[in-house]
């Protein structure tokens, strides 16, 4: 290889690299406060969490857990979000997925997502806090409707 064989390599490698850009923060999203999922998710609700399994349904190189939930309350959403039964997310946060820290037992907790294909989503990027560490003020501020965006329910 000569040198300008090498030069154009590395040029085409740089280019090829720079507009990738970083690949690793495609799944990086900042801390969602209950007032930004209020304005920013199409539901916010409160449910327990009782199981997860791998959708059946869901093609190989995009694999999705479902998560069986029992709603308790909707703060929004549409009214069919009362009666769901599924929550429906990536497997991992390597897919931008929500990993459910906390045990499947029936555990409440308040979360916001997204509704795509008819159905009911959670990400990472989803709010999910634990229902007793939702502080007092909040519970009060979301059961009075105070939070704007949360009180379409």
């Amino acid at each position: 290889m000569d040198s300008t064989e090498s030069h154009g390599f590395f040029l085409a490698s740089f280019l090829v690299l720079l507009f990738l850009g970083d690949l690793t923060d495609a799944c990086s999203c900042a801390q969602l406060s209950l007032q930004k999922a209020c304005d920013k998710a199409t539901f916010v609700m409160r449910a327990k969490f009782m199981s997860v399994m791998p959708d059946p349904e869901s093609p190989s190189y995009s694999p999705k857990n479902v998560y069986t939930i029992q709603p308790i309350e909707t703060y929004k959403g549409p009214k069919e979000l009362r009666m769901a039964q599924f929550l429906y997310s990536p497997v991992s946060d390597d897919f931008c997925g929500y990993v459910h820290k906390g045990s499947l037992k029936g555990e409440e907790y308040l979360f916001s997502g997204s509704i795509s294909d008819n159905r009911f989503k959670i990400s990472m990027c989803s709010f999910a806090e634990p229902w007793d560490k939702v502080t007092s003020e909040q519970k009060k501020i979301l059961k009075g409707g105070g939070y704007k965006g949360c009180s379409d329910s």
